[in-house]
């Protein structure tokens, strides 16, 4: 638990007097304790969306970090992240900081979306396993969205958006979207980034290597009509038939 002191206090009172009051007495203190104080109050006053006390704080020297900024993401706090911008935040790096989180919630507002683009936020940015925030959009997002994010400029041959979609047994037009703009029916996933525990566990290779494993025919018709080879093997030595064939019979049922 963290430490609540005077100024997380005031702050969760909705208290800007008081809030200010605190500030002055402590403007010149170098304790770790008023630091701390200091963190957890401009994180507080960001989760309920206080702007006067957000404001307050950022303009006596309180550093925003990045979860305050993806937490104002999910609030859609335009008004607050405009400040944390203004103050010197960088959006690159509180994107990639914890990115699921970050666009998940942000994907399911166009508006939002539209304003992260615009304020430089980027949507082909890969984590050290080279997926990108349109990989994320790929699981779940409305093909509307999608459709959006790509005129966005999101790249549908970075990150292995199409891997995730079919992972997700996304509907057809999904996947006919992805691989209309380039992405490759051949990727290997993860090819050239450390290993995943889920690599190492259960191997990784094509979005054809994918559509076997989950049973869904349609998709591995649709990869066929796309080039999808046979024979190329996952980073356990698979050829994507003897995926679909090691598949358990109640999950071919």
């Amino acid at each position: 638990m963290w430490f609540t002191g005077p100024l997380t206090e005031a702050t969760i009172a909705r208290d800007l007097e008081r809030v200010d009051h605190v500030l002055n007495l402590t403007s010149n203190s170098t304790e770790h304790k008023v630091a701390c104080d200091r963190f957890h109050a401009l994180q507080i006053a960001v989760e309920n969306d206080s702007l006067l006390i957000v404001h307050l704080l950022l303009s006596r020297g309180v550093q925003p970090s990045t979860f305050d900024f993806s937490v104002a993401v999910q609030n859609r706090s335009y008004a607050i992240l405009e400040l944390m911008l203004a103050n010197g935040l960088d959006i690159k790096a509180a994107s990639q900081a914890q990115p699921s989180s970050f666009w998940t919630g942000a994907f399911a507002d166009p508006e939002l979306v539209r304003w992260l683009v615009a304020h430089r936020a980027d949507l082909n940015a890969p984590d050290e396993f080279g997926c990108t925030p349109f990989s994320i959009a790929a699981q779940s997002t409305p093909l509307e969205t999608l459709i959006l994010l790509l005129e966005l400029g999101a790249a549908a041959d970075q990150g292995y958006p199409l891997h995730s979609a079919i992972e997700n047994n996304r509907e057809e037009g999904v996947v006919q979207l992805l691989l209309n703009n380039g992405a490759s029916p051949n990727a290997i996933e993860f090819e050239g980034k450390p290993k995943a525990f889920y690599d190492i566990v259960n191997g990784v290779g094509t979005p054809l290597h994918v559509a076997y494993r989950q049973g869904n025919d349609k998709l591995v018709q649709l990869l066929h009509k796309h080039g999808a080879a046979e024979n190329i093997k996952d980073t356990k030595g698979r050829l994507p038939c003897q995926v679909r064939d090691a598949r358990p019979i109640s999950a071919s049922l």
